[in-house]
Parts: C-alpha cells; sequence; structure tokens
C-alpha cells in the first residue's frame, strides 16, 4: 500500500485544481499556493490561482499570477486551441483588451467551418 505524501505535487496540483472547479477558493488557495511553491512551470495552475486570489477581492495579489501564466503560455511552440482560450483569457485579465479580441477572433476562424457567417451581417469586419 502506498503512504500518501502530504507534499506531492502532483496530489497538490490535482487537489487543487479540483477545488478550484468546485468553487471552494480556501482550499485551492491552499493547495495551489503549495504546489506552485514547489517550483513548478505550469501555467494553469497559475491561471487558478490568480482566478482563486480574485474571487477574495485581492486582484493585485493575483495580478503575478496572471502575468506569469501569460509569459509561460505565449512561450508554447505550437498551442492547442485549449492554450488559445486560456491565453485570450489571460490576456484580458493582464488588461490587453484588444490582443484578447484578437484573440478570440482567432478561436472563432479556428473553430467555424467554412462558408459559415460568424459575424452579425450588420456588424463592420474589423479585419477589412
Amino acid at each position: 500500500m502506498r503512504r500518501l505524501r502530504p507534499d506531492d505535487p502532483e496530489a497538490l496540483k490535482h487537489l487543487g485544481l479540483i477545488a478550484f472547479y468546485s468553487s471552494d477558493n480556501g482550499t485551492a488557495r491552499r493547495l495551489l499556493t503549495r504546489y506552485l511553491a514547489t517550483g513548478v512551470d505550469d501555467y494553469k495552475a497559475d491561471y487558478a490561482l490568480g482566478e482563486v486570489i480574485n474571487k477574495f477581492a485581492d486582484w493585485r495579489k493575483a495580478t503575478p499570477y496572471f502575468k506569469r501564466a501569460l509569459a509561460k503560455i505565449e512561450k508554447l511552440k505550437a498551442p492547442t486551441v485549449d492554450d488559445l482560450k486560456m491565453k485570450a483569457q489571460l490576456l484580458h485579465r493582464n488588461g490587453r483588451f484588444g490582443a484578447a479580441i484578437k484573440t478570440y477572433e482567432r478561436l472563432l476562424r479556428l473553430r467555424t467551418p467554412p462558408g459559415e457567417n460568424i459575424r452579425d451581417p450588420e456588424e463592420p469586419d474589423p479585419d477589412r
């Protein structure tokens, strides 16, 4: 039988993310802080911890986690659609609204079948 290790990084990460997605913000903050203190390079955990801290109305304390997560995601060589969604959210959280909109538009182009109009026909096309 395996012994439980209270500071196992993978356990801290998974339990912290479960707490985050379950809106158990106090537990998520505690576990994700401990996980990131192990020195891991995990933009998803940085993002989740920033969101949790933001829910405690500590947006100034959340900002470094959002900046660090964005810096990590911008270094990805071949970002997935999920990575791009997170990047758009992080751009928004970092106050880079124009870049966030462009990233969301890129995602729409990636996910829209050819020939299908994704814009309101009355709205001018900002790419033209």
